[in-house]
């Protein structure tokens, strides 16, 4: 009798594994749903800067990879999750910093998408606190919704800017190449 306690223990060890990741106290699911397209999560990792924890980033796909370019390119569902631990994110340093991100990963790709990131940029209107999440989701056929806090901000539908947008992470020139590996799954 005392072996199948054991047993039974062991089996919910593993499947309560299935469901969720916990990373520096944020809780991520395994799976999630995007316009009837289920989504793993594909890796996570903690954007760090200097000696600060800023955000857990999360990668989320159809099936699980690895190869930066695929997931780049590849016109399939796909999210990054941020969830934010430091206590305050200006709204000025998060565009400055997604304006470092496109620069250093995509220039080539900056003239064709010039709006695009102008409309991007305007969903940044405040200051992100501690425990705000934002969502970048790419559907296919449709574009990339940018969701802050669960309220959907804006949709952009130009495939270019989808593939600036995942390079900023995936890219050669990342925010921190243990978050990209983390996202990857690789570490």
């Amino acid at each position: 009798m005392k072996n199948i306690f054991i047993l039974l223990f062991i089996i919910l060890s593993i499947t309560s594994n299935l469901y969720a990741v916990e990373i520096n106290g944020v809780t991520l699911p395994e799976r999630i749903t995007v316009e009837n397209s289920n989504l793993l999560l594909n890796g996570a990792g903690i954007r760090t800067k200097l000696f600060f924890n800023i955000y857990v980033g999360a990668l989320y796909l159809p099936e699980k990879s690895s190869n930066s370019n695929q997931i780049i390119n590849s016109d399939i569902p796909k999210q990054i999750f941020m969830h934010f631990l430091y206590d305050e994110v200006k709204k000025e340093k998060i565009v400055s910093s997604f304006k470092d991100g496109f620069e250093d990963n995509s220039p080539e790709l900056l003239n064709k998408i010039k709006g695009e990131l102008d409309t991007f940029y305007s969903c940044f209107n405040q200051d992100i606190k501690k425990g705000d999440q934002i969502k970048l989701t790419f559907i296919p056929n449709k574009g990339t919704t940018i969701e802050i806090n669960n309220n959907f901000k804006k949709l952009i539908p130009n495939r270019d800017f989808m593939v600036a947008l995942f390079s900023i992470w995936f890219g050669n020139n990342p925010p921190t190449e243990s978050l990209k590996n983390g996202m990857l799954g690789l570490e």
